[in-house]
């Protein structure tokens, strides 16, 4: 049901996306991109296109603006396979435990800024509402959070990463994340981010 009206902030709509009619052709012609309802924009590859351009993303961070053009391809052919099994274990104190007994050291990424953050976030308190200054303060503060998201981000994807290359089977424990989330280690499991690791995994 409808709640009571929410104030729109111009900051809460980051992000829209666009189906693309694979009869008007690709929507990227070099380094140009026609968004539909918007125009042509210049952008930079970070990548070649593959297969069929099927929708249009375009996402804002702290860093700027990001198009992701998702896009249909063929379905790859599976990795051989390696005939093991192995069980995971997540925890605080190491990342992962696996059945075998060998371990990942847990990321320390939120640690090794948790000093700068404070000082941003002190820095962001001072300044007057609605002013320049703060705007300025707010974003280094997204950014400083933003570095650490991509780097928790990236390590997860390579732990996941070397557990499917070596195994066939993997089998992980069902937490309550939310529950433990909700504790006194909030911050700590908060940091060690157990759903996204999951998700990739998967």
């Amino acid at each position: 049901t409808p709640g009571f009206p929410r104030f729109k902030s111009r900051r809460s709509y980051t992000t829209f996306s666009q189906s693309i009619d694979t009869r008007l052709g690709c929507p990227l012609t070099g380094d140009v991109l026609k968004v539909p309802g918007v125009g042509s924009v210049r952008i930079r590859l970070s990548r070649s296109l593959e297969g069929v351009v099927k929708q249009l993303r375009i996402t804002g961070k702290a860093d700027g603006w990001y198009a992701l053009l998702v896009c249909e391809i063929p379905k790859p052919p599976p990795w051989a396979k390696t005939g093991n099994s192995i069980g995971v274990d997540v925890g605080l104190e190491a990342f992962v435990t696996l059945s075998n007994g060998e371990k990942t050291p847990k990321s320390t990424f939120l640690r090794q800024k948790q000093r700068a953050l404070k000082r941003s976030q002190q820095a962001l308190s001072r300044k007057n509402q609605s002013s320049r200054n703060r705007a300025k303060a707010r974003h280094r503060l997204a950014l400083k959070h933003l570095t650490v998201q991509r780097s928790r981000k990236d390590f997860h994807h390579k732990t996941a990463l070397d557990l499917v290359r070596r195994y066939d089977t993997i089998a992980v424990e069902d937490l309550n994340i939310r529950g433990l989330a909700r504790s006194v280690l909030s911050k700590h499991v908060h940091d060690a981010g157990w759903a996204q690791f999951m998700g990739i995994l998967a």
